[in-house]
């Protein structure tokens, strides 16, 4: 109670204090039937200076002291003008009901041919953007941005009812109970031309909920992977976060906004902007002794990357005062509606946007979930002389003290009024961050946590966990240990591992596994131990040893890859570290030692034989042993990153990825009987063309310098078609033999093109089924084997949603012709997944 009563008077200080900062006006505005007008436009009058309603009608509009005209406007409507004069720290509530509009009318200046005037107008606007673009060299501004999500339950159930009333006892409800996610960040911001970013972000508020997605952080490595792959936990409904995830430069001719479009989208000042947009003259007026015009955009094409709404045009200098734009919503990929309210200031002649707000709303099963992004720029200083390294690889970086600043450093930070319920919102999110902070809750979730019920034993898996020692450890569950169709027949698999973290982020894991055959009465299994020592640096160590049957190509095809022709048994120990040499630069280097020997010998299940046919025959070879040494190196050219609580987030680079792979066999060590020497080299690229779309391309290179003692399990394999699935073009071929390898040196090739839209969007009729084109090819040379195959293909493909998951289905027609068979022809049906923290798809 007492934490209670000081929570409450800290609040009412807060909200006393802001009341003394600022005057406003609030309300609601609903139709003739008591229904929410939402996304209305709240403006000064002659000005360019608004809002705009949220969800549920309501608005806030920060004004300063004295009189002031509002406008209160809405397609369909009748514009309503409403005096008021406020007071000093006066904060009036005005509610209004809008009517059916009867007949619209221009303000101050009437025209008789709204298209041609419209269209003078944007002309000069056009013709001056490319000097606006470069009307400074570098600026640096104080940034805050505040975005909040509200989640409206459409259909609400007796289920979820009963859960609400039953939450609301909790500590934990606060928060859920008003469906809220809110984030705040206090950051300077720097730019220079032609497109170099920085962000110190000074202060967080960080209470939005996360999901996992596919993307780089510095927790630990993938086995599988040179450059580090983990998880990072990310909310895509949360659409801006920094300038790198919405680029809002309406001077520019394209804008990119991750997670928002695919397409970039075309700004109406670009130059080719009269093919794709139709202007009207609305309305001037003066504001600041200056003509302003108020002209509407409206887009030729309803399904393509374009906006609709206002754009304020200054007369004589030709430059945009303000914008209020939203985006065709067959453009979006999780949104249904966005809305883009933007304001310009001047300074010597330098015109800047210092006020953002982004409006939208996104379906989520059941719930309407509502978005709104407050971004304020201030404190404006151009053409600074920088460092040459000040603008690195670094583009974000969070002090240490950002996580935790007080309320008293927010009070004075804000530029903006928070509204009472966001205000308590943070209160009560601190004191549960806190409470979650404290040995009580910490030892009441891990007994949570610990505690087994009967579904953790054949579905969930067997857990355990310590918060104060950070540590866990995993069992797998029964429905993992049942091996139906393992090497033999029926096999029983137990696996598990440990995981301890450090304070200074280091890792320590081990993991290990071991299976029983009862067909060959037969043991198996491996065991692994990794450490990483430096997080920032990737730099880790992993030992692992076993006896176990062991993939000869591990990118087969879907029906090869578990075929007994791709098993050998292999009793093995190896050595692997990894570390980033310097920014970009990923260096592993393995030693290996196994004893290999062919899987002929032992009895195989006889269902095997049925499902995988002549691919279920084991490859026939002679034990031998191998001592092997790896060496790679991968290098992102200016690859991009985040400093965030001393962990190295990997955003990725535009320019290609290089990457050399470098295996030898070690003759005589540790009885190693052969001798060989591999190298690899491979090139790939994923880039933007514009408005036409995103190509991605791989090229491999690769050769056996030295093969005086070459086993065929160490030749190079390639992966096999499947028949109907569509594999990953970039490392695959699509109407390649199912077993195909080679000891000689190879060339192959892959690259897909995505048009996202840019065609199909602009066919009448088409463009409602939101299909897209997609085209590519590949090919792989052998020449000393007189092989050779090329291949081409073009299909149609359609993104699809499941809550935060994007999803591509894929249709395709495939055409090859190599040297086994002259000419080939298949259809097949693909899918990849979306990383919503990168922005790219897996292919």
């Amino acid at each position: 109670m007492v934490a209670l009563i000081k929570r409450l008077l800290v609040l009412s200080f807060i909200l006393s204090s802001f009341d003394i900062q600022a005057q406003s006006i609030r309300g609601t505005l609903t139709d003739e039937e008591g229904t929410p007008v939402p996304y209305a436009n709240v403006y000064k009058k002659n000005s360019t200076y608004g809002v705009a309603t949220d969800h549920r009608g309501k608005y806030y509009l920060e004004l300063s002291k004295g009189q002031h005209t509002i406008v209160f406007s809405f397609i369909g409507y009748n514009t309503i003008e409403k005096k008021i004069d406020l007071n000093q720290n006066q904060n009036e509530i005005i509610d209004l009901v809008m009517t059916n509009e009867g007949m619209e009318l221009l303000t101050v200046e009437v025209v008789s041919d709204r298209k041609d005037k419209g269209k003078e107008i944007i002309k000069q606007a056009i013709e001056n953007a490319p000097k606006r673009r470069k009307q400074f060299n570098s600026y640096e501004c104080d940034t805050y941005v505040k975005t909040s999500l509200v989640s409206e339950v459409l259909k609400v159930s007796k289920s979820d009812s009963t859960n609400a009333e039953k939450d609301s006892t909790s500590i934990d409800s606060v928060g859920h109970k008003e469906n809220m996610n809110l984030i705040e960040k206090v950051s300077k911001t720097y730019f220079e031309l032609p497109n170099k970013h920085k962000e110190i972000i000074l202060a967080t508020h960080d209470y939005a909920e996360k999901f996992q997605s596919n993307a780089e952080i510095s927790v630990s490595f993938s086995e599988d992977h040179l450059a580090p792959a983990a998880r990072i936990e990310t909310n895509p409904y949360i659409i801006y976060e920094s300038a790198r995830s919405m680029e809002l430069n309406f001077y520019k001719p394209l804008m990119h906004l991750l997670n928002v479009t695919h397409q970039p989208m075309l700004s109406p000042l670009a130059p080719d902007a009269l093919l794709n947009y139709r202007y009207l003259y609305r309305s001037s007026f003066m504001e600041d002794g200056k003509k302003i015009y108020e002209l509407e955009v409206q887009p030729l094409f309803a399904k393509d990357a374009l906006f609709y709404g206002r754009i304020f045009i200054e007369d004589s200098t030709w430059a945009i005062k303000s914008v209020d734009l939203s985006i065709n919503e067959s453009a979006l990929l999780f949104a249904k509606e966005i809305k883009i309210i933007q304001n310009y200031k001047w300074d010597d002649s330098i015109t800047v946007p210092f006020r953002r707000e982004i409006i939208y709303r996104i379906k989520d099963g059941r719930k309407m979930v509502h978005g709104n992004s407050r971004i304020h720029h201030e404190q404006f200083k151009f053409n600074q002389n920088y460092d040459k390294k000040f603008f690195g690889n670094e583009v974000i970086t969070y002090l240490p003290e950002a996580f935790d600043q007080s309320e008293s450093y927010w009070m004075q930070a804000r530029p903006l009024r928070l509204l009472e319920n966001e205000l308590q919102f943070i209160q009560e999110r601190d004191s549960i961050n806190n409470y979650h902070e404290s040995p009580e809750y910490l030892a009441e979730q891990d007994s949570i946590y610990n505690h087994l019920k009967i579904w953790d034993y054949l579905l969930n898996g067997i857990r355990h966990k310590n918060s104060f020692r950070k540590n866990r450890c995993y069992l797998d569950p029964l429905i993992n240990q049942v091996q139906p169709f393992g090497v033999g027949g029926y096999r029983h698999r137990l696996a598990g591992g440990y995981r301890k973290e450090f304070q200074n982020n280091q890792l320590l894991r081990f993991d290990g596994d071991i299976d029983y055959g009862f067909t060959n009465k037969d043991i198996k299994g491996n065991a692994g131990i990794g450490y990483t020592y430096m997080p920032k640096k990737f730099l880790s160590t992993y030992i692992e040893a076993g006896d176990i049957y062991d993939f000869i190509n591990n990118f087969a095809s879907i029906q090869s890859t578990f075929s007994r022709s791709n098993y050998v048994r292999k009793r093995f120990g190896l050595i692997r570290q990894k570390i980033e040499l310097f920014n970009g630069l990923y260096t592993l280097l393995e030693f290996q030692f196994s004893d290999r020997n062919s899987i002929e010998d032992i009895e195989l299940a006889n269902w095997s034989n049925d499902v995988f046919g002549s691919l279920n025959t084991p490859i026939a070879f002679e034990r031998y042993k191998i001592s092997e040494l790896t060496f790679e190196l991968l290098y992102r050219f200016n690859q991009k990153y985040i400093i965030k609580k001393n962990k190295k987030v990997i955003i990725g680079t535009d320019f290609p990825e290089l990457r050399f792979k470098y295996r030898k066999g070690l003759p005589g060590l540790f009885g190693s009987e052969v001798n060989f020497d591999y190298l690899e080299l491979k090139a790939s690229d994923f880039s933007k063309l514009r408005r036409m779309g995103t190509l991605a391309w791989k090229v491999t290179l690769g050769s056996f310098v030295n093969k005086k003692n070459l086993r065929i399990i160490e030749y190079k394999y390639f992966r096999g078609s499947d028949p109907w699935f569509f594999s990953d073009p970039l490392n695959s071929l699509q109407l390649l033999p199912a077993t195909l390898n080679t000891p000689n040196a190879y060339l192959s090739f892959g690259g897909i093109h995505h048009f996202d839209g840019a065609i199909m969007n602009k066919v009448p009729i088409l463009n409602w089924t939101k299909v897209s084109l997609v085209a590519g090819g590949g090919g792989l040379s052998i020449p000393d084997q007189d092989f050779s195959h090329a291949e081409v293909f073009g299909g149609i493909e359609r993104i699809i949603r499941i809550k935060k998951q994007l999803f591509r289905l894929s249709a395709f027609t495939v055409a090859a012709s190599n040297s086994i068979n002259r000419s080939n022809l298949e259809f097949k049906f693909g899918i990849s997944y979306f990383n919503t923290f990168t922005g790219k798809w897996n292919w």
